[in-house]
């Protein structure tokens, strides 16, 4: 109906509102600056309406009801217009009034009548403060990402901070890698000199004694050959006579010294060299059955190079992890879990008087709470304590250097548990021991140290390599029918055990 009306208050030369419409004799309104622009309509003589094709003499009159209403329709829409800009352009769906309040018990934009009608009885605020309420709520959720965004642009922000501390630990970790391969570059170095030596020193010995026989043959050679011509040159008579010992003499037969054991020794110097060079090895490469996870450690705490000792550290030396700045938990993990083929380790605490040690599960609950579980000893000054959930004081004459955790796998009425023994490894004394500890997630091992100066290290296990001997056919048992005997076989596939 509006686009209705604007079309019939609408110049049919501009297709715009009315502005000052002038009416022609035929009864066609058009507006003034449109009329002027019409040379037609400007000539006295004759003047054709656009519209209707009517020619007329007579001078425009001002259409002055219809100025009126196109003024007052400008006027209503202009109004709209401003009503729209300031509520949303969207009125209210019962009433068709502006929307000026917000009922805050059903969150619901209403206008006057709906506050007088149907939330009479509820919780009403202008629509202004309701909207700057929201605003307000909104700038508050908001400014946590703000700052986030902030934190991400100035570099502050965890991530940013993690990604530095990788790159610091991966300069770290090749430091390391770097000074443990040059210290088994340097032993294979002096391994290489020693065997190179020894070749050198045996070659040399048995050149020089070949070349004494070598001299003293030639010498005897030499004599020989000398006296045979001396007697070459005598009487017809004295040569015949003595025929049968100068031909004795002339006829030449090496002697005997000459056998393999005068050349080098090759078995020895490379027989198994690089088995030998391997066996070896295991003296200056120890094996540690527990290994430490830096990435369980608190900024407290400090983990050795080699990963098997920690230590109560101060924040200046050491970068700390970001992921553990806020945990309140000092304890430092070993990496590998335990279970059946891992139930042994030793740990040397010294004369350290305050440390923690044990195995530790961390699980989820029946709510998906992280339940964390451990089982221990502890040390404080001269008192110990066994970690189990709560502390229990014991009695211990004598501080042992040497701790010993062992896992024993065992099981009850069809039930797999665990079972925990803590002891002296010098007096392999039980300090207690701690039984059906539950299966399920792994147990991992665990340090901790207040003293700064005094770490907790993992003792190394020795390594033997002894030679897995095939068993012979007879052992074995198989009838080869016509095989009159059977023959042994050595296979030389190491075996690599583990002894405390």
């Amino acid at each position: 109906m509006a686009s209705s009306l604007e079309d019939e208050l609408s110049c049919a030369v501009c297709c715009e509102i009315f502005r000052d419409p002038q009416m022609l004799l035929c009864g066609h309104t058009f507006c003034r600056q449109c009329i002027d622009h019409q040379p037609n309509l400007q000539v006295p003589v004759s003047r054709t309406c656009p519209v209707c094709l009517r020619s007329t003499h007579q001078n425009p009159v001002s259409n002055l009801v219809l100025k009126s209403t196109c003024e007052s329709y400008k006027k209503e829409k202009d109004r709209r217009r401003t009503e729209e800009e300031d509520y949303g352009g969207v009125p209210c769906p019962r009433h068709g009034l502006k929307i000026r309040f917000f009922c805050k018990s059903d969150r619901e934009l209403i206008c006057k009548e709906c506050r007088n009608q149907e939330h009479r009885a509820h919780k009403v605020q202008p629509l202004t403060q309701a909207v700057q309420q929201h605003k307000d709520q909104i700038r508050a959720a908001l400014l946590p990402a703000e700052k986030a965004l902030e934190s991400l642009r100035k570099g502050s922000a965890l991530e940013c901070r993690v990604t530095k501390y990788i790159k610091s630990q991966a300069e770290q970790a090749e430091k390391q890698i770097m000074a443990e391969f040059e210290k088994l570059h340097q032993f294979l170095r002096v391994e290489q000199e020693v065997r190179r030596s020894e070749l050198r020193v045996e070659e040399q010995q048995k050149r020089e004694k070949q070349e004494e026989l070598v001299k003293w043959e030639l010498q005897a050679l030499s004599d020989r050959v000398m006296g045979v011509e001396e007697e070459l040159q005598n009487d017809d008579v004295t040569f015949l006579r003595n025929f049968n010992d100068i031909l004795l003499r002339a006829q030449y037969r090496p002697h005997p010294h000459l056998d393999p054991a005068s050349l080098i020794d090759v078995v020895k110097h490379m027989g198994n060299l690089r088995y030998n060079v391997w066996e070896k090895m295991k003296d200056v490469c120890p094996c540690y059955p527990v290994i430490l996870d830096p990435n369980s450690a608190p900024p407290q705490m400090s983990v050795s190079g080699e990963l098997t000792a920690v230590r109560r550290s101060a924040w200046r030396f050491y970068s700390p992890n970001p992921l553990q700045e806020k945990g309140d938990d000092f304890r430092v993990l070993g990496s590998i879990a335990q279970n059946f083929n891992f139930d042994c380790w030793d740990v040397e605490v010294g004369d350290n008087k305050s440390w923690k040690l044990g195995v530790y599960r961390r699980s989820l609950g029946w709510n998906n709470v992280v339940e964390c579980s451990m089982w221990g000893l502890c040390r404080t000054g001269d008192l110990f304590y066994a970690e189990v959930p709560g502390s229990t004081l014991l009695q211990v004459n004598s501080p042992p250097k040497t701790v010993r955790m062992k896992l024993v796998p065992r099981k009850n009425d069809n039930t797999l548990y665990w079972s925990l023994s803590i002891s002296d490894a010098s007096r392999v004394w039980v300090l207690c021991r701690f039984n059906k500890i539950p299966f399920g997630t792994d147990l991992c091992p665990f340090l901790t140290s207040q003293e700064k100066e005094t770490p907790l290290s993992i003792v190394p296990v020795k390594v033997n390599i002894t030679p897995e001997k095939e068993l012979t056919f007879l052992e074995r048992r198989v009838d080869y029918g016509t095989l009159a005997r059977s023959s042994g076989r050595t296979n030389i596939t190491s075996t690599l055990s583990f002894v405390k």
